[in-house]
């Protein structure tokens, strides 16, 4: 699960978290290049998804959205907790659960 501050994630997190968002033809490209949660930040800044081969301009807001919710740790907000609602991809309806204090990880949006 990715439950730490964004700027600590692997190059494997990252994949899960493509994964996650339902568009994981992008993972090898991602990886390629070495893109870890400290980069993932600072190219969703500059709005380079192009770069990282991610063309599709459908996909690239997906990131974008994606993203902004990251930045709360990324700002030092770590108090704030938040549950993140997958509605589309492999996981569509269940719900994630970031931030301090969470001892969970992810539920299910039926239960």
């Amino acid at each position: 699960e990715l439950i730490k501050d964004p700027r600590s994630w692997t190059v494997e997190d990252i994949s899960v978290w493509l994964q996650w968002l339902g568009i994981g033809e992008h993972v090898e490209s991602f990886a390629s290049r070495g893109v870890d949660g400290e980069m993932l930040l600072q190219l969703s800044a500059e709005s380079n998804w192009a770069e990282l081969g991610v063309l599709d301009l459908a996909q690239q807001r997906v990131l974008d959205s994606a993203v902004e919710p990251l930045r709360c740790f990324h700002h030092g907000n770590v108090e704030t907790s938040m549950a993140l609602h997958a509605i589309e991809g492999p996981v569509a309806g269940q719900i994630f659960f970031v931030g301090a204090g969470v001892s969970g990880g992810r539920h299910n949006a039926s239960n």
